[in-house]
């Protein structure tokens, strides 16, 4: 009867550690972006710049040295690759205040302005 016990409880030990060693891994690893959206202002001299998103409005995300910045072909970046009307994803924490604490920061590129088209010349009117 009490090696049965052990055994249930060595089983459920296992596998407790097993969903809370999961769970860490996926926090570490990817996490659920904390912001997204369009860059609307820089402050270079206090590293943190505002995201602009539909459905959270502006958030303040500030970084440090041990944020980690990445452009958008996977390679390393920095902060200065952050510019207006970038596109961005921030892993990190939400703080107070519509703050974001960056561990990471992905960089896409500003969208290109579509070409302006001019319609066509209108066709001569038939007589």
């Amino acid at each position: 009867m009490k090696s049965s016990r052990l055994k249930i409880l060595a089983v459920a030990a296992v596998a407790a550690a097993l969903v809370v060693g999961g769970r860490a891994a996926t926090a570490a690893g990817k996490q659920k972006p904390a912001a997204r959206g369009q860059v609307a202002s820089v402050d270079t001299a206090a590293k943190s710049f505002v995201v602009k998103n539909k459905k959270a409005g502006e958030l303040t995300v500030v970084t440090d040295d041990k944020t980690v910045f990445k452009k958008a072909d996977g390679s390393p970046g920095a902060f200065d690759d952050v510019a207006v009307k970038s596109r961005v994803v921030v892993r990190g924490t939400v703080a107070t205040g519509g703050k974001v604490n960056a561990v990471e920061v992905d960089v896409q590129p500003k969208k290109p302005k579509k070409p302006a088209t001019t319609a066509p010349a209108p066709a001569p009117a038939a007589k």
